[in-house]
């Protein structure tokens, strides 16, 4: 992970990002010794501040949620126990999706075969997937990331001081660092693009 975490600085000193990152590191047992338990890097574009780029890595949690990366932003959420979780379907997504009412059916054929839709605001639901060009962008990235998730409001960063305590929507794949240059590109324009639909609130 230090690799990526230089990895991820060069990336942000040639593209005017503005860099951060922490190492925690944790004594282990009664011996003096430490480990580099927690990462955490963020940037944010300089020319688009009001999105960041986060990586977490956490060695000794135990949680889907102990190595991610991705593109995150504050959202205006008016209820703040609203909320989407999109993933990819697997095998047992297609069984659960009987017992579950919390999964939802876009009406589009394509996305409700592949992807697993949660939420209690199918208008959230109708802006993510309100454009064709969009829908199959989307369909790229979640096929690329098996492991890849769109959320609003279900995840805290407060590492990030300006996202404390607030709701945001996020784009970000779990169980690695995103650290090549394209991919982080493309992962921002992605994120744009869904952006842009909630800006015409």
């Amino acid at each position: 992970m230090l690799e990526s975490i230089k990895l991820l600085q060069d990336f942000a000193k040639r593209n005017d990002f503005e860099f951060h990152s922490i190492v925690d590191c944790h004594k282990e047992g009664p011996i003096i010794y430490t480990r580099d338990n927690e990462k955490y890097v963020w940037m944010k574009p300089k020319a688009s501040p009001n999105i960041c780029y986060v990586a977490f890595s956490n060695t000794q949690r135990i949680s889907d949620e102990s190595t991610y990366s991705g593109i995150f932003s504050q959202l205006k959420v008016h209820n703040k126990t609203d909320f989407v979780s999109i993933t990819k379907k697997d095998v047992l997504d297609k069984i659960n999706s009987l017992f579950s009412s919390r999964q939802l059916k876009t009406g589009i054929n394509i996305i409700d075969k592949q992807l697993v839709v949660k939420s209690n605001n199918e208008r959230f639901v109708r802006k993510i997937f309100s454009k064709n060009m969009l829908n199959d962008d989307l369909l790229v990235f979640f096929n690329k990331f098996e492991a890849a998730r769109l959320i609003i409001n279900t995840k805290e960063i407060n590492f990030v001081k300006s996202f404390e305590g607030k709701s945001l929507i996020g784009l970000y794949v779990l169980n690695q660092w995103i650290t090549e240059p394209e991919t982080i590109n493309e992962m921002i324009s992605l994120f744009n693009k869904i952006l842009g639909n909630f800006s015409m609130d």
